[in-house]
C-alpha cells in the first residue's frame, strides 16, 4: 500500500471513497447508477443518481481500469490547484456529465433502446471530461499512441473510438458526455459554478473538514489565483494574478510519481482503457 501513501489527499479521498462503495456492492447492492429512463419518469428521487454513479463500478477490474486512468489526470490537476479546488472540480465535471447523458438519453433513446434502458456507472465519464477540458484548450500535446501520432485536440474522439472498440460493453454515451462537459468547461460556460478562491480558503481552516486537510497529502490551494479561467495566455506572458489554467496546464500525462509533465508512456496510454459499463 506503500503507492497509495504517495497519492495526493483528494485523488486519495476518490480512490478510497469508490474501492468502499465497490466492497459493499460486494455483499449488498448499492443503488446510485444513472438511468436516462428513470431519471425522466422520476427525477426528485433520482437526483443523487447525479453523483452517485461516477463513484459506483460494476466490479473489481473495472474499478481497477478507471482508477489507472482517474489517478494521474485527477492527480497532476491536484498538484497545480490544490485538493479542495480539485474535488470541486471533478464534483462539477461528474454532474455536467449526468446531465448530458440524461440529454442525449432524452434525445436519442428512442433509436438507441440500450441508452434508454441502460444504468451507466464508474468514473470514466469524469477521465473523458479531464482529457477534453486540456485538449479543448490547446494545451494537450501530440500524443504518441503505440507510435501512432494524435493531434492533443482529437485525442479525446481517437480515445472515445478506441475505447469502445477494446471494451465493446462500454457506454460511448457516457463517455461522449463526459467529452462535451468537458467542452463546456474549457470555453467557461461552467466558471459561475466554481467558487473564489476564498472559498477553498475558508474550507482549509474549518475543522468539520479536518479529516481531509488533515491528511499528510494534503495540497492547499495557491495563494492570489482566480479559478477557472479559460482564455490561454503564453508561459512566456504569465503574471502573478493569472489564473490556474492559464499558467499550468499540463504537457501530456504528467502520471502521479512517475513521468514528468511532456513525458508519455505505455502504461499510461493503457491505462486510460477505462470502461463504464452499462
Amino acid at each position: 500500500m506503500q503507492w497509495y501513501g504517495k497519492l495526493p489527499a483528494g485523488v486519495a479521498v476518490v480512490v478510497a471513497l469508490c474501492t468502499a462503495l465497490q466492497v459493499l456492492n460486494t455483499f449488498f447492492t448499492v443503488p446510485g447508477c444513472l438511468s436516462g429512463a428513470s431519471w425522466l419518469s422520476r427525477p426528485f428521487t433520482q437526483v443523487y443518481t447525479f453523483i452517485m454513479n461516477h463513484f459506483l463500478h460494476t466490479g473489481w477490474i473495472h474499478l481497477i481500469f478507471n482508477m489507472l486512468a482517474f489517478v494521474p489526470f485527477a492527480g497532476y490537476q491536484e498538484r497545480n490547484m490544490g485538493t479542495y479546488p480539485m474535488l470541486h472540480l471533478v464534483l462539477l465535471l461528474g454532474v455536467a456529465t449526468s446531465a448530458i447523458y440524461v440529454v442525449l438519453t432524452f434525445l436519442f433513446g428512442f433509436l438507441f433502446k440500450g441508452l434508454w434502458v441502460g444504468c451507466v456507472a464508474g468514473i470514466s465519464g469524469v477521465v473523458f471530461a479531464l482529457i477534453s477540458l486540456e485538449a479543448n484548450k490547446g494545451d494537450l500535446q501530440t500524443q504518441d499512441f503505440f507510435g501512432l501520432k494524435i493531434p492533443g485536440s482529437m485525442f479525446p474522439w481517437f480515445l472515445i473510438i478506441v475505447t469502445q472498440f477494446l471494451f465493446m460493453g462500454s457506454s460511448f454515451f457516457g463517455h461522449l458526455s463526459g467529452i462535451f462537459a468537458g467542452i463546456l468547461y474549457a470555453q467557461g460556460i461552467l466558471d459561475k459554478a466554481f467558487p473564489s478562491p476564498s472559498y477553498f480558503h475558508r474550507l482549509e481552516s474549518t475543522p468539520f473538514f479536518a479529516f481531509i486537510h488533515g491528511l499528510p497529502n494534503f495540497i492547499p490551494q495557491p495563494g492570489g489565483i482566480s479559478l477557472p479561467s479559460y482564455n490561454a495566455t503564453p508561459l512566456s506572458t504569465v503574471s502573478p494574478t493569472t489564473t490556474y489554467y492559464q499558467r499550468s496546464s499540463y504537457q501530456g500525462y504528467g502520471a502521479v510519481g512517475g513521468n514528468a509533465p511532456g513525458q508519455n508512456s505505455s502504461q499510461d496510454q493503457t491505462a486510460l482503457m477505462s470502461d463504464r459499463d452499462i
